[in-house]
């Protein structure tokens, strides 16, 4: 709006985009696509073509101009005895140095509603639209390294004398990295790259160049009893020159505010601006309990190893962070992860203990116990936690959540590479797949040694665009830099079956199916790629069976998203009638018959006993029950197109790990 107002008081006048820059951000720092992402966003709003405008006007190489045309209510010298002026009439000759003062003002608060009239009532009804162009429409958007500050925090050396207290040290160095990367004023680059210098002698000047940045963080932490030591100094890599170097010393009940203080001090070097959300942010850090940070940090040292072992001592170590403080959010988070990348390893069930629900699949049960763990991390969500919330929702079919939570990832994660991927994946499931390339390339910088994921990303958004020859090059590349993650291997293989090299997708699907111990035929594979648009999906389907994939057509299921009721659907199929029908689970259907009253709720159970008691409820168009297994829990219901009333499969919901279809009876 402010940037609307700006142009409109320089109605006619081509304004240089620096000049705009200066006056409506106040002389902050932002990046070259703030006023880009804002004038398109005024656009999008008043309908307004960049090539044909008739709002904006932009003035290649100097900045913008307002040509737009209004009719005010207000009578002025221009006006017909009727109080109109002539329709030619340009808001500038309005504003006209001519006029009287009170006048001009008069006219201007008038256009000034006018306008906030026009753009609220646009707003409110794009409220109201389902499509995906709207639901994309907010997507946060990163900024290359030129636009920004942009640092690398190294490795933090470890001076203790004991090598078992590296958790310490690289836990401090995570936590700076993660501190910053939630500040949109800078470009961070993420722990993957940086800690490929670890114990590494490489000349800093050599490191910036390799990463892209101009600023470079290094320092040393020393942990001795109830006290700690962190040496820090700022690094401009590109002038050669030291900004600063301090030490701070305190007990380790303080190490909090020595953290800060190293944050503030990077922050204050660079000249960066925090909105008051990065304030707010900064002034969490979840507990107060050095104690419980100190179990965190040995789980998060472990968990990040990634073997089955060292993920059960995490689950151990935030556990123990749970009980030293029982609110503290970033443990439950961890451990939500640590049971949502482990849920199907049975070597990691083996060492948590026994299942949570003794009667269900373990991975299943591996699966409920993330998804509780998550929702008690919602009193302080991360980027972490809302990454991994997206992830789960799309399984669970709740796509426009999904998309929700991808964004809010990266909101709050604004360098975070991780929230990127999961908001890039969840654009190319709803269809999205060019804006998830521009993504792609964008956040790329943020983790430059570890492009694996990025370029297996894009491989999969060029096969959904049928962009056969580049997505195969994409995700071999991918493959060589993370060959031993098989999961790229699914989409290859499509892509090769589609190109007609069938032994080669053979090849590839063997990889892909080498890494699951179950879930191995075409109705479980094509559960874990929900895509939203029923032809992608079909060709997916199509070209893995192509490559040799087992086909089970009596449990896959097409979905299609504009098969999906709303809560007034869900109301009136449901109330005072019996859902009668088969929990598709990977050992076999499990009949169910779940009688409501008129109210929705829940009366009689037969077969199998799913919830317990409590209110059942309709909720942002998703059916809410008290179950036994996931306590209040939600799911979107769709039409099954193919379906009986015989075969009790008209219509779908889909938790975690299972597909459920039923029918209705009174």
């Amino acid at each position: 709006m402010e940037v609307l107002l700006y142009l409109v008081e320089r109605a006619g006048e081509a304004v240089a985009r620096e000049r705009i820059e200066e006056d409506v951000w106040n002389h902050r720092i932002v990046g070259y696509d703030s006023l880009n992402i804002a004038v398109s966003k005024l656009r999008k709003a008043l309908g307004d073509d960049p090539k044909n405008p008739r709002f904006i006007e932009t003035i290649p190489k100097v900045g913008y101009r307002f040509i737009g045309k209004i009719d005010g209510p207000s009578r002025d010298p221009g006006s017909d005895a009727s109080g109109h002026r002539p329709a030619t009439s340009v808001i500038g000759s309005t504003l006209g140095k001519t006029e009287p003062p009170q006048h001009a003002r008069r006219v201007r608060a008038t256009t000034i509603l006018i306008l906030v009239a026009v753009i609220v009532a646009t707003a409110w009804l794009s409220l109201w639209r389902t499509t995906d162009d709207g639901r994309r429409e907010n997507i946060p958007q990163p900024f290359t390294a030129s636009d920004k500050p942009s640092i690398a925090v190294l490795p933090f050396d470890n001076l203790s004398g004991d090598p078992e207290q590296d958790y310490f040290s690289d836990g401090i160095t995570d936590d700076l990295i993660t501190d910053l990367s939630k500040i949109s004023g800078l470009t961070v680059i993420a722990r993957n790259s940086v800690f490929a210098y670890k114990d590494k002698s490489t000349d800093i000047r050599d490191i910036a160049s390799q990463l892209g940045v101009r600023y470079v963080l290094e320092g040393s932490v020393r942990k001795a009893r109830d006290t700690v030591r962190i040496n820090a100094q700022l690094v401009d890599a590109t002038a050669g020159s030291q900004l600063w170097a301090d030490r701070y010393d305190g007990p380790l009940a303080d190490v909090f505010e020595l953290q800060d203080d190293v944050t503030g001090r990077i922050v204050a070097a660079l000249k960066v601006r925090l909105t008051p959300e990065e304030i707010r942010l900064a002034e969490s850090r979840g507990t107060s309990d050095v104690s419980a940070y100190d179990a965190f940090l040995k789980g998060w040292s472990h968990l990040l190893r990634k073997t089955p072992q060292d993920a059960a001592q995490a689950v151990a170590a935030f556990e123990h962070a749970l009980q030293l403080d029982p609110g503290y959010s970033r443990a439950y988070a961890a451990l939500a992860q640590a049971y949502w990348d482990n849920t199907i390893d049975p070597e990691f069930n083996t060492l948590v203990g026994p299942p949570m629900h003794a009667s269900t699949h373990t991975g299943y049960t591996g699966s409920i116990t993330a998804w509780r763990y998550l929702q008690q991390a919602r009193n302080a969500p991360s980027s972490q936690s809302y990454a991994l919330a997206a992830r789960m929702l799309q399984r669970q079919r709740r796509f426009d959540e999904a998309m929700n939570a991808a964004q809010q990832a990266v909101v709050l994660g604004p360098n975070d590479p991780v929230a990127y991927d999961v908001l890039i994946e969840t654009l190319i499931y709803s269809g999205a797949a060019e804006e998830a390339l521009d993504l792609v390339e964008k956040s790329m910088p943020l983790d430059p040694h570890l492009p694996g994921e990025k370029l297996f990303l894009k491989g999969m958004a060029y096969y959904t665009l049928g962009r056969l020859s580049e997505a195969k090059t994409s995700i071999e590349r991918a493959r060589s830099h993370n060959p031993k993650q098989s999961r790229y291997a699914a989409i290859q293989a499509a892509v090769l079956a589609e190109l007609g090299l069938v032994d080669d997708a053979s090849a590839a699907l063997q990889v892909y199916l080498s890494g699951w111990t179950t879930y191995t035929t075409l109705n479980w594979v094509m559960f874990y790629w929900p895509y939203q648009d029923l032809e992608i999906t079909e060709r997916l389907s199509r070209a893995l069976v192509k490559a040799t994939l087992p086909a089970t057509p009596q449990r896959y299921y097409l979905l299609d998203a504009e098969d999906r009721l709303d809560g007034d659907d869900i109301e009136r199929l449901l109330s005072g009638k019996t859902m009668l029908g088969i929990d598709k689970s990977y050992y076999g259907g499990d009949d169910f018959q779940i009688t409501r009253d008129a109210d929705m709720q829940i009366v009689q159970q037969g077969f199998l006993t799913y919830f317990d008691n409590g209110t059942s409820r309709i909720e942002n168009d998703l059916l809410c029950d008290p179950w036994s297994s996931f306590g209040d829990y939600c799911v979107a219901i769709y039409r099954n197109a193919p379906g009986s009333a015989a075969t009790n499969d008209e219509y779908l919901f889909f938790t975690l790990m299972n597909a459920f279809a039923f029918s209705v009876i009174d």
